[in-house]
This record gives C-alpha cells, sequence and structure tokens, in this order.
C-alpha cells in the first residue's frame, strides 16, 4: 500500500486483565498513527496534493476505578485516590515502555479489575509524530510550512500546560479525572526540549539524573564513563564493566562497551557547532537505570527548565 492510498488506522476500545497485553496493544495504536501521520506528510510534502485535514490521536489509558485500596502502601504511584473513572493520553512507549508496564500493572492490582486502552480526541501534532530531529520551520520551504500547518494538527496551548500537576485542573461534567500528572501532548513537548536544551534525544536519559553547575564534575564523569566503556582483559573488571552498555555525549554521539561483542561500532552521532545550554551525558544500562549528568550552568532557571522537562 502506498502513502496516498494508506488507510487511517482504527482500533476499538478494548478492556486488559494483563499488563503486558495492555501495553502492547497501546504501542500497536502509538506507532501505526505515527507511521501514518509520517506517511501522509512525507506524500503530502513529495506530491503537494492535500487531501483535506489529515489527522490521528493518542492512545488513552482509562481506569475504571470500583475499589478505592492500596495493596502496598509504601509506594506514592500506580493508585488513584478514589471510585470513579480515570484516563490519560499516553505516547512514546519506545521511552517509557518499564515505566508504562509496571504502572499499569499496579492499577489492576490496587483497583481489582481492567484497564481500557483505545484512542484518545486528543489529537497527535504532526510536529511530535516527525520526532525531534525533523524541524519544521528548517527544513520546509515557506510555502510547504503554510500549507502543512493548514492540513495537519499544530501544538495546542490548551494541552501544554500544567494544570494537572499544579492542581488547579477542573474536572467537567461526565469528564474523566487524571489519570497522570502530564498529558501525552505535554510530554512530547517536553521530549522535544530536552533535545534543544541538552544536545541528547530523551532516548538516551536514564532513570538517575544527577545536576551541576561545575564542569570540572562533567570532566571526571566523561572520564569515568570513556575508562568504563574500554576494552579489558581482567575478567573480573570486565564483568564489572558489562553493567553499562553505552556512553552518549551531547550530539548523541554514542560510544558502546567494547567489552560487549553484540553491540555495533561507536555512532559519531552530530558534529555540534557549539555546545547546548545544557549539555548532558548518558552512562546507560540497557533497562534505563544508568546515570545522566547535566551541566546546567549558572542561574536557577535552568535548573528549573530542565527539571521541569526531566520530571515529566
Amino acid at each position: 500500500m502506498d502513502a496516498m492510498t494508506l488507510k487511517k488506522p482504527s482500533h476499538k476500545s478494548k478492556t486488559f486483565d494483563d499488563p503486558q497485553k495492555a501495553f502492547e496493544y497501546l504501542k500497536i495504536i502509538y506507532d501505526e498513527n505515527i507511521d501514518y501521520l509520517k506517511e501522509r506528510f512525507h506524500s503530502f510534502i513529495d506530491n503537494n496534493s492535500p487531501q483535506g485535514h489529515i489527522s490521528a490521536c493518542y492512545p488513552y489509558v482509562r481506569l475504571h476505578a470500583q475499589t478505592a485500596h492500596r495493596s502496598d502502601s509504601r509506594l506514592s504511584y500506580g493508585f488513584v485516590p478514589r471510585i470513579g473513572t480515570f484516563e490519560t493520553s499516553v505516547t512514546r512507549p519506545d521511552i517509557f515502555d518499564h515505566y508504562l508496564k509496571q504502572q499499569i500493572a499496579l492499577l489492576m492490582k490496587n483497583h481489582d479489575g481492567p484497564v481500557e486502552i483505545g484512542i484518545s480526541q486528543t489529537p497527535i501534532p504532526i510536529h511530535f509524530a516527525l520526532g525531534e530531529d525533523y524541524h519544521l520551520e528548517g527544513d520546509l520551504s515557506p510555502a510547504q510550512l503554510q500549507s502543512v500547518t493548514s492540513h495537519f494538527d499544530q501544538p495546542n496551548l490548551d494541552d501544554l500546560d500544567d494544570e494537572i500537576s499544579n492542581g488547579t485542573h477542573i474536572v467537567g461534567k461526565d469528564e474523566a479525572s487524571p489519570l497522570s500528572l502530564f498529558t501525552a501532548p505535554r510530554i512530547d513537548l517536553s521530549i522535544m526540549r530536552l533535545k534543544h536544551y541538552t544536545g541528547t534525544s530523551a532516548t538516551h536519559f536514564q532513570n538517575y539524573v544527577l545536576y551541576t553547575n561545575y564542569q570540572f564534575y562533567i570532566d571526571e564523569f566523561i572520564s569515568i564513563c570513556r575508562e568504563i566503556m574500554a576494552k579489558t582483559d581482567d575478567k573480573k573488571l570486565q564483568n564489572e564493566r558489562l553493567e553499562y552498555s553505552a556512553f552518549v555525549e551531547p550530539g548523541n554521539k554514542i560510544t558502546y562497551n567494547k567489552n560487549d561483542k553484540s553491540h555495533s561500532e561507536d555512532q559519531l552521532g552530530t558534529q555540534l557547532k557549539r555546545m547546548p545550554q545544557m549539555p548532558a551525558y548518558h552512562l546507560k544500562r540497557s533497562d534505563g537505570s544508568g546515570i545522566t549528568m547535566v551541566n546546567i550552568g549558572v542561574g536557577p532557571s535552568n535548573a528549573k527548565t530542565i527539571t521541569d522537562h526531566v520530571a515529566v
């Protein structure tokens, strides 16, 4: 099927009592809708033949909570505070796979019931569908840009605010309560901004993030990371180093662990003309439990900006 005849994906809402199957269906919806938007966008640009408004929406996770207890009171997540219907739009299952599976599993466990997966009413802006490496304003002519914005969904400020996390969101009549602090478009915005501010893609960020405004800490971290990536014949040291899979620097320059033969050659990434505002460095583990270190520079404004986006 070529791009011009590609049909918009259609998926019925389904309930699941298996977290893995729920996640897989969510990922299918997201991936197919993103692929649809990308195909239609590139076809539109190549052929310059608009066919009305082109749109696709994020998947959602919905919980109809019949009980409101927690199986483990030590955890501050994975539950809702009261009986009712809760819902959130979801994005980037490729990044948040471990997180989503854990959260869905806890929701099922804590509320003795299934979750519902379907297609939300929130459109995916074409900027977010194309990803952080594509820049509409820089890659298209003014005429193309004007035409694209007329036929594809654009970021909506009403979907990008922090009302939920700030506690100011008002739930409308017959509307589901929020199931997460941030909606899918708000998360996509943060993913885009992380690339802008740190010079590295959000896919590389690890669970443990360190902030510093001292360059010598960064220099020492880089030195340690490069040493961990270096090949050694010492079996004990080799096993210790194999806990980490790669080291990523600004420009998405990737150095793989030389003690792991399964990895391909290093990736040079993008040659940066200048360092980003808050360069990030990532010592990666395969499960995301490695270390990210960010040089936030000078000033509390930088610290607030980066923590706002990483916290999402």
